[in-house]
């Protein structure tokens, strides 16, 4: 295909137009939240941008045919069993039934074994529902692929799965991927790296601190006691068959495992959501009668559906969950995010970008009545500066509260949690684990 040409002009001191060239690929853009990187995208999908934007885009031509991954993979899922979605492109294509298959045969060795392909994609992992986007996007064969930051529910493992697949596929097609994401770590796979800012689109240059510092975790009273666990969702293997496990005496309890391993699932039964088909799950805190766990889950949005942000909150007020006394407390520390409480209170949940949205909900929660809240992949779409900022605010919210967070994100987990399980090791953890014994990983 000819080559894929952007031409952008900052807002920012009357800067001229300049040109940007994707020759076939794989172009990594990197940038912090509310940059501006899906309106980029956009505005090469020909879609209007925003008012009040920091750039204006003119992409030339015009005439080539483009395919979008969106950061939400359940917004680009439409059927009822992991096959149908598979199948998908070719049929519409009108292949033949022969020919459906042996693309069906093909791309189910790039899902894990433990995947049946007449579940539905509902029960996948955040991860596997990606995986299953890609492979669906790469077979409608669109000389443009654009990727919102639609990989970042992906372990490391299952990362480098999808840059050997896109890379086959662009050996095969000549075709153009440029994939926008908010982890810098991304840069590292691309055939160019860019980054974007508010005034400026550039080539990346290596050097930028990634490492956190160390901080002090206070000493917990969280326990987590399993006993003879056996859990598996309808249709689908046993995730978790008689495990039995004590953890003690902590303040965070982090979760580490690939797509698929039952991170999710863990916290779900945590919190209640989920019920055991054998065994039990006890969260409790010592010295409290009453252990009451908050949860925000890997989909911000579950939490607020349709309503405003102002309206949920009220509601939290009503129901006597929201702490009052901390309303002032809870706007302020918002600015330490740039969002500005005014802004965002009476716009609905779904019309915020899910780094704010995440963001917004997490110091909601954290000015609850709490005593434990399960984050599930809370860095999720924020960039570097944003996650240092955040596990600054959950480190001070752990003078009273405790944490459980689900992530693939092993430097930001490590560095905020005083115990570590691996889901993917447990077969070597089934033992006793207090706040001085980690699991190595």
């Amino acid at each position: 295909m000819n080559d894929l040409v952007i031409n952008i002009r900052f807002n920012k001191f009357g800067r001229k137009w300049e040109p940007f060239v994707f020759s076939s690929g794989l172009h990594v853009i990197h940038g912090e939240s509310g940059v501006g990187k899906s309106r980029l995208l956009d505005a090469i999908q020909e879609k209007p941008t925003a008012k009040g934007t920091n750039f204006e885009i003119d992409v030339n031509p015009h005439e080539h045919d483009v395919y979008r991954i969106y950061q939400n993979p359940d917004h680009q899922i439409i059927a009822s069993t992991v096959t149908n979605e598979i199948t998908f492109a070719g049929e519409c294509k009108q292949l033949d039934p022969n020919e459906l298959k042996e693309i069906l045969d093909h791309n189910l060795k790039f899902l894990p074994d433990h995947i049946d392909p007449m579940m539905n994609p509902g029960y996948l992992s955040g991860g596997e529902k990606e995986l299953l986007n890609l492979i669906t996007a790469l077979d409608f064969d669109s000389p443009v692929l654009l990727v919102d930051d639609g990989l970042s529910f992906l372990s490391k493992e299952n990362k480098l799965h999808c840059m050997e697949m896109m890379h086959a596929w662009l050996k095969r097609s000549k075709g153009v991927i440029i994939w926008v994401t908010s982890d810098h770590e991304d840069l590292s796979h691309g055939d160019s790296s860019l980054v974007l800012s508010l005034d400026s689109l550039s080539e990346y240059r290596p050097g930028n601190k990634t490492m956190y510092d160390d901080i002090h975790i206070p000493k917990g009273e969280m326990n987590v006691d399993i006993k003879r666990l056996t859990f598996g969702y309808e249709g689908s293997r046993k995730i978790y068959s008689d495990l039995s496990m004590e953890i003690e005496n902590i303040r965070s309890l982090g979760l580490l495992g690939n797509n698929g391993s039952g991170k999710t699932t863990f916290a779900g039964l945590c919190f209640g959501d989920l019920s055991p088909n054998k065994g039990e799950i006890e969260v409790s805190i010592i010295g409290s009668n009453e252990c009451r766990i908050g949860y925000l889950d890997q989909f911000p949005e579950h939490l607020i559906l349709l309503k405003t942000v102002d309206e949920l909150l009220m509601e939290l007020k009503e129901n006597q969950v929201f702490d009052v006394s901390m309303d002032n407390t809870f706007k302020k520390r918002l600015n330490r995010f740039g969002i500005q409480w005014d802004h965002v209170a009476h716009v609905r949940g779904i019309d915020l970008s899910w780094a704010v949205l995440r963001i917004l909900l997490i110091i909601m929660l954290c000015h609850c009545h709490f005593n434990v809240l399960i984050l599930d992949e809370p860095t999720f779409g924020l960039g570097w500066d944003q996650r240092v900022k955040l596990r600054s605010f959950i480190r001070e919210c752990m003078s009273n509260m405790h944490f459980m967070i689900v992530s693939h994100d092993r430097k930001f987990i490590r560095s905020i949690c005083d115990n570590v399980i691996d889901l993917d090791k447990l077969d070597k953890n089934h033992v006793k684990h207090g706040k001085k014994e980690k699991t190595k990983s």
